[in-house]
């Protein structure tokens, strides 16, 4: 046996109460070069070394010794093993202990970062896993054994802007813990005990938060309260939401700042998530509507829509500023989902932020991304369908099609009759003229950007017989149908509208094809004149494949 594997095992020898660390630092360096010929040894060595029901004697070692930050994360995850796996096995003192320990070497690196190792990379991924490792402890101990944790952390962080932004993270985790993830690895009473805590204590926390959105002019810290805030916001008692200034301080102080507004963005789509089951008083959801012509006051100074293309400052725009569309896209997707029947019944004071918004969207509708897209699909599919259901619920000639196409209930229904009254007929004309214009860009955006349908192949088989074979793409095939039920509903609102942009938008021929049978299902195309519709589609398709070889100029025949 050589030397270097009698010192390896040596590290292993929990009688001796002197640990080497340079030379868990030299076998660590090993471990990682996967050349080295002793890497075999070195793994099977650190790999004992994790699972050893003593290691964690030896993390404190590791940790003020070590010049490695990869010993130091292997001394992390013995830490970590051992509060998750053998923590009920330590006596309280130990315990005490280690919590102790914890907590002063997570304040000594925070010192540390906020003066001679700021922006150390190193040392702000050890103090990202010790964090993790405190929230383990809190999965274990509070709060039955550490009560007084929630005023540690208040008290601790109105002392020190830098120990307030580590704070805010750790609370952070561990709410993501308890609300998220608690389900994989706690007991459900357990995960109940603990959500009845933090609800109870949660006044504290929200000054907290509070206090360093009114007091501090630290970017991180600010940056770090709102990503905490964004984690709690879904469970927030509604007083801390309605009946303080925080609302009016995202929308008024940091929603501008470019570096702030993505965060702001998510907290208030947590907040538009509130559904009108849970906020039920009136001045709540008209604060609710306030603060929403309040973001669209901002995002049209920050994004002006009559001089930015939003699909090309999309796609030629930095990681940042795509991440800015799709956190507005997430917001006014909620927002509408939940709250567009108020914000319509208050015409005077909303409907210019409502359509504005609607205006974002369609324009949003354009980028070249699928995410993207998809959220603004779900909008638009759910509006028209809702427009759409609204249009037949009564049968008095109410003037149905929005923009130029005009249609009455009468006529899509064969004949006229009583119901609806004038209220349901005013509110549906006050509909049609709020949304047509933007109606009238979605119509051409769902046709130019129209899914494939499911495809079939025609193929010879082993045998040689000719079968059909259909290619599968279950995402695909969704978002057709989605986007099928969207088109054929805005084609029942307004059937000249969709027929004169499948006309003129040559751009897109194939999704024009697509699109071209399943509206024929839809509106006056079912009444009337469907074979003159297909007979000029396929001769203006015929007109642009005579260009091509003679194999291909069938094409657009056999898919319509």
């Amino acid at each position: 046996m050589s030397n270097g594997q009698v010192n390896m095992d040596a590290l292993l020898d929990f009688n001796n109460p002197n640990f080497n660390v340079p030379l868990l630092d030299q076998v660590v360096e090993i471990f990682f070069n996967a050349s080295h010929p002793n890497h075999a040894q070195a793994h099977e060595l650190i790999k004992n070394l994790q699972d050893h029901p003593m290691a964690w004697k030896r993390v404190d070692g590791i940790l003020e010794q070590s010049t490695s930050d990869q010993t130091k994360f292997i001394g992390l995850r013995i830490l970590q093993l051992t509060v998750d796996q053998r923590w009920k096995t330590l006596d309280s003192n130990t315990r005490q202990g280690i919590r102790n320990y914890m907590i002063t070497k997570i304040l000594t690196l925070v010192t540390a970062l906020d003066g001679p190792d700021k922006g150390n990379r190193g040392s702000q991924s050890l103090l990202r896993k010790l964090n993790e490792c405190l929230v383990a402890v809190l999965k274990q101990e509070w709060p039955h054994n550490w009560p007084g944790f929630i005023d540690e952390m208040v008290s601790s962080g109105k002392s020190s802007e830098p120990i307030c932004e580590n704070n805010m993270k750790v609370l952070g985790l561990l709410v993501e813990e308890i609300f998220d993830f608690s389900e994989e690895d706690m007991l459900s009473s357990k995960v109940i005990k603990m959500k009845q805590s933090l609800q109870g204590e949660f006044g504290k926390v929200f000054e907290l938060c509070q206090f360093a959105l009114e007091r501090s002019q630290r970017s991180t810290l600010i940056g770090a309260t709102l990503t905490t805030a964004s984690r709690f916001m879904s469970w927030v008692p509604l007083p801390y939401v309605f009946e303080t200034p925080v609302l009016s301080l995202l929308c008024t102080r940091f929603l501008h700042i470019p570096q702030f507004r993505c965060d702001v963005l998510t907290v208030l789509t947590e907040v538009a998530g509130f559904n009108q089951t849970k906020v039920q008083q009136s001045q709540h959801q008209m604060l609710l509507c306030q603060c929403f012509v309040a973001v669209m006051d901002k995002i049209n100074k920050m994004l002006p829509l009559q001089q930015v293309n939003i699909p090309q400052a999309f796609a030629n725009g930095k990681e940042e500023e795509k991440r800015f569309i799709l956190k507005l896209t997430l917001f006014l997707q909620h927002f509408y989902a939940n709250w567009l029947p108020i914000l319509e019944s208050n015409p005077n004071e909303c409907s210019g932020a409502m359509l504005l918004g609607m205006q974002y969207l369609a324009a949003i509708s354009n980028v070249d991304d699928d995410v993207t897209f998809k959220i603004c699909l779900e909008h638009w599919h759910d509006l028209t369908e809702n427009i759409y259901k609204q249009m037949t619920s009564f049968r008095t000639p109410a003037v149905l099609a929005l923009g130029s196409g005009m249609m009455s209930v009468g006529q899509l229904a064969g004949g006229t009759g009583s119901g609806g009254g004038a209220k349901a007929q005013n509110a549906l004309q006050q509909r049609q003229s709020w949304y047509g214009p933007v109606l009238h860009e979605v119509r051409k955006t769902m046709v130019s950007k129209m899914s494939k349908p499911k495809e079939v192949l025609v193929v010879e088989n082993d045998v040689g017989e000719v079968v059909m074979s259909v290619v599968k793409d279950t995402d695909a095939l969704a978002q057709y149908q989605t986007m099928r039920e969207t088109l054929v509903f805005l084609t029942h609102l307004n059937y000249e509208d969709t027929e004169s942009i499948m006309y003129v938008d040559g751009k897109c021929l194939w999704s024009i094809v697509w699109c071209a049978k399943m509206v024929t299902t839809a509106g006056r195309f079912r009444f009337f004149y469907p074979q003159i519709f297909f007979f000029l589609m396929v001769l203006f398709l015929l007109l642009f494949f005579s260009f091509l070889p003679l194999s291909f100029s069938f094409l657009p025949c056999f898919v319509c």
